[in-house]
């Protein structure tokens, strides 16, 4: 199964400016999804972004880099739609066909070249499944709904 690999990896964060390029462990957050990519059979990566640090990553891991759009750059842009601007504007025009394509969120830094495979052969396996996503066990002290706002005073130890 020919499969190409989107991540998409805008500038923007409401919570950490630049995030994909954010150091985690010495390494960039985007790296970690690259180099699982990389070890894995996907050989097609291609990086949405509209920050050029991250486009420059991007290019000297080897990947092709689409410039996205600033109006596919915002909090409220769904990824939908810049995974459909990709297939209209770049993607129809490429002569390369590809299975599937597989969306690797630059901020899953977890994600392993086995957990890819795992996902290319349940596709490969079933012909009628349009798709597959990767997921976790969250223990429940962990999950946002658990989450608690501390006072000033509750963070202060006296």
């Amino acid at each position: 199964m020919k499969v190409l690999a989107f991540i998409p990896a805008r500038s923007g964060s409401k919570s950490i400016d630049n995030k994909n390029m954010a150091l985690l462990g010495g390494e960039h957050l985007i790296t970690y999804c690259i180099e699982a990519v990389k070890r894995s059979s996907i050989t097609d990566i291609i990086c949405s972004t509209d920050n050029e640090p991250t486009a420059n990553l991007a290019r000297r891991k080897g990947l092709t880099v689409l410039d996205r759009p600033r109006h596919l750059a915002k909090d409220d842009t769904p990824v939908s739609k810049v995974i459909s601007h990709f297939i209209r504007n770049h993607y129809q025009q490429d002569e390369v066909r590809h299975d599937a394509i597989a969306l690797v969120q630059p901020t899953s830094p977890f994600l392993t070249p086995y957990q890819i495979e795992a996902c290319i052969k349940m596709l490969s396996d079933n012909p009628d499944m349009m798709s597959v996503q990767t997921i976790c066990r969250v223990p429940h002290n962990f999950h946002a709904w658990n989450q608690r706002i501390l006072s000033k005073k509750e963070r202060t130890v006296e």
